[in-house]
């Protein structure tokens, strides 16, 4: 095993190197949250840009009355407790505001926001559910997709080291032998932190394609 520390969960996989003090951990897990937080991003972009381009164009509307009131207080609420957490930690100096927590935490919020800000300015998709009668606002699940996948993979990743760390304490009489093994190891632990936040999204993706079903079975 390498005696450096990893300066990402990447480079932990494919080194097989111990994570062996707090500072490593934490750029480890920064580094690995941030690639989690771009995925999400991009994600959103993706299914966002999908949606509006095969929606049909009379399936456009702007919200109205108690619908646009509640999406607007939503906004507020987001916006207020949100700005106030948040932006006092933009405004600090020092490398722990760009931290994989808090950025990873901002993707989320920021998404969350841009979403419903969309709603309230700029018509939006809607089509209804044959099966339920209501009304689907599009949009809104193009969000939770990327949402889905960044709050799972946030959980998964928080966790991340002890897992890591449990499986380097393993010992054997074969030192090379338990090393590959601690290494193929590492490798499915973090293949399953992207594995969980990809079926998690997956499964949200199912409430884009309800709405345009028939029928129960088609």
């Amino acid at each position: 095993l390498s005696e450096h520390l990893p300066s990402s969960l990447g480079r932990l996989a494919a080194l097989g190197s111990p994570f062996s003090d707090s500072d490593g951990e934490m750029e480890a897990l920064g580094t690995f949250l941030n690639r989690g937080a771009a995925a999400g991003l991009l994600l959103w972009v993706f299914t966002a840009v999908l949606v509006l381009s095969l929606c049909p164009a009379d399936s456009y509307e702007r919200l109205e009355g108690p619908e646009r009131n509640i999406t607007l207080l939503v906004w507020v609420l987001l916006f207020v407790t949100n700005g106030s957490r948040m932006l006092p930690l933009l405004f600090r100096s020092g490398d722990h505001t760009r931290t994989g927590v808090i950025v990873a935490s901002c993707s989320v919020q920021f998404i969350a926001i841009t979403t419903v800000g969309c709603l309230l300015i700029f018509p939006t998709p809607v089509l209804i559910d044959k099966v339920t009668n209501r009304r689907v606002l599009m949009l809104r699940w193009a969000a939770w997709v990327p949402l889905s996948f960044i709050m799972t993979f946030l959980t998964e990743g928080m966790d991340l080291p002890n897992k890591i760390n449990k499986i380097n304490k393993k010992t054997t009489t074969q030192p090379r032998q338990q090393d590959d093994k601690n290494r193929i190891e590492q490798q499915r632990a973090i293949y399953i932190a992207w594995a969980h936040a990809l079926s998690i999204a997956l499964s949200a993706a199912a409430g884009l394609i309800f709405p345009i079903c028939e029928t129960l079975t088609s």
